[in-house]
């Protein structure tokens, strides 16, 4: 072990499991509580077996029989399961296993301890996680254990990796236990060194410690769910295509039958499927999409299931057919856990693909388990996982809380936050298949009510000149939304709202069945989007529209409001079940300035620029926290800088930091602009569309914010300190000659420092 490439691998993986959030939640909560009963545990130990084993020579074969039967017994060995399995095998090849010890106690001081394990493979029966606890009692100080407990601990902690042990050809562990023995072992050893001195303890604290803590953790995993699960779909006997989604429950529902085996037992985890928690689908090994849990598991009856799925459309002959299959072997209820926001990656990942899978040889016996418990490393691969749920679902999160509370939201923001990005996704996954309950419209200085609501147009078809009322596209998605409410409440499809036709009046009974679907919250819902909402004059636009925005104020609603429309006369309410979601460039125009009643009646979510987003999506980070993403384009320097995507991350960070301390922060560059940049398979074509983003993209928008002040705008892109040193190597600090003579911008010297990698002692003179 004295290779440096050893010791350093050792040290690194150390100082990586003791700042490990579950080996913290092991050692405090479970090691150091139970020290003293591991002492008396291990003398005991010790004291039973190890000197008999070193003495092996004076036991005759029954007394060496009835030693390693009882060593192999969890309640004698006081540590270690699964042993006594092997019992008779071993008996029955005592001289082997007495030929191991022996060689075993003359070459126990060997720097190699892989010929005595191999030594101990010779006795059927025993593999490395029997021979090194009979290593570890003989030589307490020198042998770690090592089993199965361990390998997963070093996993699920990432020091497997960083230890560099044994892997298959795909790049996953491959637990070698004797090609992995004498690198853990010194790891080990020198863990206890490390845990003595931090936590002050003496030399009670040995590898018997160390191996119980691997228990500990793998304890404490189990208690820690990740908040991520694999759902194993198994393909019909007539093989479908990855579309069939659209006509089952996938993305939709989890369901299985409500027994031990398959809700808590190995078949299964759906008890710990929480709210927000993130569902990945597979289909026959191909991983496309995944979906968020909306609620609680729930326990069903077989007909409440059967109605939720005819509810859905989704009983069809292959879901009948597994419901009487489950219920004929009495089975008399089902776990059901709803799901919400369902979407495809962009590009389909393999199962073979991904590390952290189990192996894919294994995958058809997998099927039968249904759901699978990921670490949570598995989800950030495919860039979804982050500290709580992703960013994108946050918002989603969070739209969804300002809707319930007031029916419409307006997000808020620079440009390119991918705030209508957002909007329209929130929409689509919101009403699933149904697109047509979206609508969208962008405001702007000549749009009118008459667009928006109803209007009178000139009939041309007629001999004669005749008028009729067209509705606009807030009056047409209202009607809609309104007789979808009444169809799903079982509503008499005679009191549909037909076109420029009069709002129906409803009985008390009909109102008293629409009321129940409204409690219940899996309405049909429809949403408007509308862009730019702020470049519209909203006032006008909506009309007495506005006050009948508010939630109560609805149909349906406590304090219920209808009104005349003034061009067809006909009574107009706004129905409970439709959503408005606006967006709006801070950069255009203050929320200050809007009409006070429309900000009374909206609320307001701010999106602003996220780096974290830029990292992920590019391929170059997984970090969580945009803190932590701010943090990390800081440190790039020097060589970091060589990589085009890093150097152009870092220049508009740069940008926006100055733009908030020369302007504000409503005029930042929104991350959207370099998405695009993930596109670009070779080096030529990303500074391509790096120098069209900048030249054709941010620089007009800036050059708008900075109308009329190049002299503001220098202080933007070229940020020196008064010694004219650079602040940052980004950007070259040019000062003056970065003006031509007739006092226009030139971007030619700042695309040289950008996508040349130029310096400023390489500028031009």
């Amino acid at each position: 072990m004295e290779n440096q490439k050893v010791i350093d691998d050792i040290e690194e993986a150390i100082e990586k499991l003791m700042t490990h959030e579950l080996f913290n939640e092991a050692f405090q909560n479970e090691m150091l509580p139970k020290l003293n009963t591991f002492k008396n545990d291990k003398e005991y130990v010790y004291s039973t077996y190890g000197e008999k084993f070193r003495d092996v020579n004076s036991l005759d074969d029954n007394t060496l029989k009835n030693l390693i039967s009882n060593f192999l017994n969890n309640s004698e060995n006081r540590h270690w399961t699964g042993m006594q399995w092997q019992k008779n095998k071993i008996i029955k090849n005592i001289d082997k296993l007495r030929k191991a010890l022996v060689y075993a106690v003359e070459h126990h001081t060997d720097d190699d301890p892989i010929p005595m394990l191999k030594e101990f493979e010779k006795v059927p029966g025993i593999s490395y996680g029997i021979s090194t606890p009979i290593l570890h009692v003989m030589y307490p100080e020198r042998f770690c254990p090592l089993n199965e407990k361990t390998y997963n601990a070093l996993i699920i902690t990432g020091v497997y990796n960083t230890l560099n042990l044994s892997t298959t050809n795909r790049g996953t562990p491959k637990k070698d236990g004797i090609k992995d023995y004498p690198k853990i072992n010194e790891f080990s050893k020198k863990l206890v060194e490390k845990i003595r001195e931090k936590y002050n303890l003496d030399e009670t604290f040995s590898l018997w410690e160390v191996d119980a803590l691997w228990h500990f953790i793998n304890e404490a995993k189990k208690k820690s769910a990740s908040g991520c699960y694999l759902e194993i779909i198994k393909v019909p006997r007539k093989r479908a295509t990855i579309d069939v989604y659209k006509e089952t429950l996938i993305g939709k529902y989890l369901w299985c039958p409500n027994t031990k085996e398959y809700v808590n037992g190995e078949k299964g985890v759906m008890e710990k499927v929480k709210p927000e928690d993130i569902i990945i689908h597979d289909w026959d090994g191909i991983i496309y999409g995944y979906s968020i849990v909306e609620k609680e598991p729930e326990s069903v009856s077989k007909e409440d299931l059967i109605k939720i799925f005819e509810n859905e459309r989704f009983l069809n002959d292959s879901y009948k057919e597994a419901i009487e299959k489950y219920t004929s072997k009495n089975i008399k209820g089902f776990y059901i856990v709803k799901l919400k926001n369902f979407s495809r990656f962009e590009k389909e990942f393999r199962y073979s693909e991904v590390e952290g899978l189990p192996e894919q040889q294994n995958l058809q016996r997998l099927r039968g388990k249904y759901l699978l418990e990921l670490d949570k490393d598995v989800c950030e691969y495919f860039g979804i996982m982050q500290d709580g749920p992703p960013k994108e679902i946050q918002f989603e999160k969070e739209i969804g809380t300002l809707l319930n509370a007031k029916n419409q939201v307006i997000l808020y923001g620079p440009p390119g936050t991918g705030k209508t990005w957002i909007a329209r996704n929130y929409a689509l996954n919101g009403v699933g298949e149904n697109n047509d309950r979206v609508a969208f419209v962008t405001f702007h200085p000549s749009f009118s009510y008459e667009d928006f609501v109803e209007s009178i147009k000139p009939n041309a078809d007629e001999d004669e000149l005749r008028f009729r009322i067209e509705e606009g596209i807030f009056k047409r998605i209202a009607r809609n939304a309104y007789n979808a409410l009444l169809e799903y409440a079982g509503v008499h499809v005679s009191k549909r709202w037909d076109a420029n036709g009069e709002l129906p009046d409803l009985e008390d009974e009909e109102r008293n069945k629409v009321k129940d679907v409204l409690d219940k919250e899996d309405f049909p819902k429809f949403y408007i989007i509308i862009d730019e909402i702020n470049r519209g004059d909203v006032s006008k636009i909506f009309g007495e529209l506005i006050t009948l925005l508010e939630k109560d104020k609805r149909l349906f609603m406590e304090n219920e409001m209808i009104v005349r429309l003034p061009y067809s006369k006909k009574k107009f309410g706004v129905p409970p079940n439709l959503y408005i979601i606006g967006t709006m460039n801070t950069a255009d125009r203050s929320i200050a300035l809007m009409d006070v009643a429309l900000r009374r009646r909206f609320a307001f979510l701010e999106i602003m620029p996220s780096y974290t987003v830029l990292l992920k999506y590019l391929g170059i980070s997984n970090v969580n926290k945009e803190d932590d993403a701010v943090k990390e384009i800081k440190d790039w320097k020097g060589d970091d800088l060589r990589d085009i995507k890093k150097l152009a991350i870092k220049a508009l960070y740069t940008i926006n930091e100055e733009i908030k301390k020369n302007y504000d922060r409503d005029h930042q560059i929104g991350h959207s602009y370099y998405l695009q940049l993930k596109d670009a398979t070779t080096e030529d074509e990303l500074k391509s569309k790096l120098k069209y983003i900048w030249l054709y993209e941010i620089l007009p928008l800036l050059q708008e914010y900075f109308y009329g002040s190049n002299e503001n705008l220098e202080k933007i892109l070229y940020p020196c300190n008064k010694s004219g040193n650079v602040e940052n190597d980004v950007i070259g600090c040019y000062k003056r000659d970065i003006m031509r003579e007739d006092k226009s911008w030139s971007v030619a010297k700042f695309f040289d420092a950008i996508i040349n990698h130029k310096k400023p002692s390489e500028k031009n003179e």
